[in-house]
């Protein structure tokens, strides 16, 4: 689950909110009126709120009907440091492009389980001896624990009517060790948990393309039979905000899990109660 590029999605922010190049936070928490205004401005503390121009999106119409959901840094931690420390022995410089394909490949469905773990093994000679177990626990290393209020905020949101989704950049790989995080939110109940949150999860190695591409969104829009103006997403990638606002999906931009004010404080008050 590594970040995607974002090259081509530059976010229009105002010279008011920026210093040295950085976006300035406020402490206000998001409003509906807010988030209709048709520019970039910080809302909450480390909160984004990105809208493009008006004609680059949708408005977004309260009452909302759909909840769309990132996954890694949103609803499952993160751990950069540690996987940094355990897969640049095994594939050298993450950010070369030989790596990048590798992983690009397995993340959009292009490439099998063993294929992405032989070409991980192909990128350094002194890798040959290594385990295929070896080499996917270094690269589920990435995934942390999952943040079990927001799994309980959802559901509980899904029991009011909202409809709840994921889109999520990730693999068959994570996609085993991130199910079974989130599942444990709930002891007894792991069966039928996610079942019981989301009405259903994308993934990028589903859907055969990446984020921040528009084309992601639009796909994901059309097979959740959802509108994007009845429908919020929630991402903590600048990129992918922008990408989805492209796709005329409402969007806003959330602190990485650690990182900041948590979205379960305010999201629940702001969509109210779902559209019918």
């Amino acid at each position: 689950m590594p970040a995607t590029a974002t090259e081509g999605y530059e976010i229009p922010v105002g010279a008011e909110n920026r210093k040295n190049g950085q976006l300035l936070p406020t402490t206000s928490v998001p409003s509906r009126e807010r988030m209709n205004m048709r520019l970039c401005r910080p809302v909450a503390a480390l909160v984004l709120f990105c809208a493009l121009p008006a004609h680059a999106g949708p408005k977004l119409e309260f009452p909302v009907k759909n909840l769309v959901m990132d996954i890694g840094g949103v609803l499952v931690s993160l751990s950069p440091a540690e996987f940094t420390a355990r897969m640049t022995p095994i594939a050298g410089s993450l950010e070369a492009p030989a790596f990048r394909a590798v992983v690009e490949s397995f993340e959009t469905g292009g490439a099998s389980e063993a294929a992405f773990l032989s070409g991980l093994r192909a990128l350094l000679p002194e890798n040959r001896t290594l385990s295929d177990e070896d080499i996917a626990s270094a690269w589920n290393s990435q995934i942390g624990a999952a943040d079990c209020d927001a799994m309980r905020m959802l559901r509980a949101l899904k029991s009011k009517g909202f409809k709840v989704f994921t889109l999520s950049t990730t693999n068959p790989l994570h996609v085993k060790v991130i199910e079974a995080r989130m599942r444990g939110c709930f002891p007894g109940e792991e069966r039928d948990a996610l079942e019981a949150v989301f009405d259903r999860r994308f993934y990028t190695c589903e859907l055969g393309l990446l984020k921040p591409s528009p084309a992601i969104y639009k796909k994901m829009l059309a097979q959740g039979g959802m509108e994007g103006a009845k429908t919020l997403f929630l991402d903590d990638s600048p990129g992918n905000v922008v990408g989805a606002q492209q796709a005329g999906l409402f969007s806003l931009l959330v602190p990485t899990i650690g990182a900041g004010p948590r979205y379960v404080d305010w999201l629940p008050k702001l969509v109210g109660e779902p559209a019918p």
